[in-house]
């Protein structure tokens, strides 16, 4: 489980109380605005350059990159810990958010039902998700022949295939695969993680 934060000084001390499986993590978003506050708003796109850099190496090019351009920015984001917000030194999962804006949006979303009962709440919640649910069905159900998906399988479709050409396939060196009639195939993710893909 990761855990993430804005570096609110009270969730930094309540987070050394958390169990050895939750990772705490920096929002990049609450991050890259306290630099450009304090610097220049032409910093964003080598910061999060920065902070969604896929490998060491990249993440060391490109904080060379901000050091060039402002050498104090480059200082600060050293000095933040990096394998608490740098997706190339992170040990966990960021689930695919390196922001807490999901969070953020829900709160917005929620803003006036957090004031009623717990029961009511729910109730509430369930009313919202049942009322997305029935837009996206509307839309499913007049899509037309020439159109295979909606406007959100689409988009997600996309992301997964711009994720998956990340990725890096090798075949598998195993000398008794012919016996076993199999034909693996390595394949190596972004996040360093190895796969055994069977081909055949």
């Amino acid at each position: 489980m990761t855990l993430m934060s804005d570096r609110d000084k009270g969730l930094v001390k309540a987070s050394k109380n958390l169990t050895a499986t939750i990772i705490r993590a920096y929002c990049c978003q609450h991050l890259k605005e306290n630099l450009v506050t304090t610097y220049e708003r032409g910093l964003s796109n080598l910061i999060w350059a920065v902070a969604r850099a896929p490998t060491i190496k990249c993440f060391k090019a490109a904080i060379v990159k901000v050091h060039e351009v402002k050498p104090a920015v480059d200082v600060y984001l050293r000095n933040a810990d990096p394998i608490l917000w740098a997706k190339a030194h992170f040990p966990g999962n960021w689930y695919r958010h390196d922001t807490s804006n999901i969070i953020e949006s829900i709160n917005n979303t929620l803003k006036l039902d957090r004031e009623l009962s717990i029961v009511e709440f729910v109730y509430t919640i369930w009313h919202k998700l049942m009322g997305q649910c029935l837009e996206r069905y509307q839309e499913a159900v007049v899509t037309g022949p020439a159109i295979l998906y909606t406007k959100f399988c689409t988009q997600h479709l996309g992301q997964s295939r711009v994720w998956a050409r990340q990725n890096t396939a090798v075949m598998a060196d195993l000398s008794n695969l012919l016996t076993l009639r199999k034909q693996l195939a390595l394949v190596l993710s972004i996040r360093r993680t190895v796969f055994r893909v069977d081909m055949l």
